[in-house]
């Protein structure tokens, strides 16, 4: 059943994505690993040469404890302006997804919201820097940068994968019980990049007694940062895809109501 959901959610996205994009779109590809781009073996863009890709943080950052010291957004409410150099269908594709994100989210009864910034001091700013994709990791104080380029805005997941991270998450196979779920490549990684795939410490983050998530939107693809177009990611269970990024996981959903302490019985048990 859970299959069948995801396939309906992500053809209506699909077709929502169609009607968004301009004419030109019928000369673009989709190519594995759900990134949508123009070349045959084009480079991700959450591979953005920042903390494991995506995640915005200083170097006194990376030598502290990055989970803890992300600070979540009061009452979960993530304020947000977005760039005016967006045209019409790249705005309309950004606000689409955190709406989306919304109502998968707020199912339950009400937990995150997204809204338009009027004169809050902390709060987000979504702009095209480079056509990249990362964020800071949860509320920094003050403005703080989104980046979504173009290529980051062809697939929902792309924008909400990085709303997460704003919220406060951490990439799915850096949790401490990975090993036991998917094995790493080492060989075939980038030079300079194997420090994205290590392990975080039971200190360093929490992963909130729910079970490892392939499904996750959070979840690293199979080819993530590879320098010769081999796996560098294997998953240990066979038949399972990673790397979605159509839309949060029943599993993404739980992480955020539970963090956010939208349930009041916290049944973090799947159903």
């Amino acid at each position: 059943m859970a299959r069948v959901t995801l396939a309906i959610s992500s053809l209506r996205w699909l077709m929502l994505i169609a009607l968004l994009l301009d004419s030109d779109l019928s000369h673009r590809t989709v190519a594995k690993g759900f990134l949508l781009s123009e070349g045959p073996d084009p480079k991700d863009p959450e591979e953005a040469g920042k903390f494991e890709g995506d995640i915005d943080i200083s170097s006194d950052g990376l030598k502290r404890n990055v989970i803890l010291s992300a600070s979540k957004w009061k009452n979960g409410t993530v304020f947000y302006e977005i760039d005016q150099k967006y045209v019409s269908w790249q705005s309309k594709a950004i606000t689409s997804a955190l709406r989306e994100f919304e109502r998968l989210v707020n199912k339950k009864g009400p937990c995150i919201h997204f809204l338009p910034r009027f004169q809050e001091k902390d709060y987000v700013f979504i702009s095209p820097v480079k056509p990249s994709c990362y964020s800071k990791l949860g509320r920094d104080g003050g403005k703080q940068v989104t980046s979504l380029g173009i290529p980051c805005l062809y697939l929902p997941g792309k924008v909400m994968h990085e709303m997460m991270h704003v919220l406060g998450f951490l990439h799915e196979q850096s949790r401490t019980d990975r090993d036991g779920m998917v094995k790493i490549a080492w060989e075939n990684i980038e030079d300079g990049h194997a420090m994205n795939f290590d392990k975080y410490n039971p200190q360093t983050a929490d992963g909130l007694n729910l079970p490892y998530d392939f499904g996750s939107v959070m979840h690293y693809s199979e080819k993530a940062f590879s320098k010769n177009g081999r796996d560098t990611i294997i998953p240990r269970v066979k038949g399972v895809m990673i790397g979605q990024r159509i839309t949060l996981s029943e599993l993404d959903v739980k992480k955020v109501r539970h963090y956010y302490n939208c349930d009041k019985s916290h049944d973090l048990q799947l159903k």
